[in-house]
């Protein structure tokens, strides 16, 4: 069940309105394209949960705080027994992993989207854990969404979802036939009165 509702980021609403209105210089035209193909992911991945029939509650575009700490999730979905923090990338193309550090094949170096999902990951438990919630795990997930993506030499204990793997991890989560109960709801109403409306800029494909 979706609870909260994902919507245009204003950054990408901000750059369509200056798009119209007069040509965007490279830098902005980059930076219009980066985000726009992030939303066209999340987008693609909120299709993808609509085939959830675990029960479950969906919150998308999460924007929290926690001992001054900001930090964003593309999608939460709460189970009876997880917290799954589920961050979504719609690179495409073939990368590479060598050193604990990702690069295109032409060898420039990329920032690691892991490094995002671990520091929001922390933080969400902290975050829970303070708002009276301490039995609860988190299971963080980098989900890659578009089909042509695919990263070489990566450690099979990475916590990605490939675009291969989407399937088998919509059958895992249809699996779970524990119900959610009021604390569960408690928690996800808690979740959305925090959610912030503050602009954050970040790449997001």
């Amino acid at each position: 069940m979706i609870i909260k509702e994902r919507c245009e980021p204003i950054e990408l609403e901000i750059m369509k309105y200056i798009k119209v209105r007069s040509a965007l210089s490279a830098t902005e035209m980059k930076n219009y394209s980066v985000l726009l193909k992030g939303y066209e992911g999340e987008k693609e991945f909120d299709k993808w949960t609509e085939n959830l029939s675990c029960d479950c509650f969906i919150l998308n575009d999460l924007l929290l705080e926690y001992d001054h700490n900001v930090f964003q999730i593309d999608t939460l979905l709460i189970t009876h027994e997880t917290f799954y923090l589920i961050n979504v990338k719609n690179y495409d193309g073939d990368y590479y992993y060598e050193s604990a550090k990702w690069f295109t094949l032409s060898r420039s170096e990329i920032k690691d989207p892991l490094l995002q999902l671990k520091r929001s990951d922390y933080l969400l438990q902290q975050l829970i854990r303070s708002l009276g919630f301490p039995n609860y795990s988190t299971e963080a997930l980098l989900v890659f969404i578009n089909p042509h993506f695919h990263l070489y030499q990566a450690p099979m204990n990475l916590p990605i979802i490939y675009p291969a793997q989407l399937e088998r991890f919509k059958n895992k989560l249809n699996k779970q036939t524990a119900k959610l109960n009021d604390r569960h709801s408690k928690m996800a109403k808690l979740l959305i009165s925090l959610h912030k409306t503050t602009i954050l800029l970040y790449s997001n494909t």
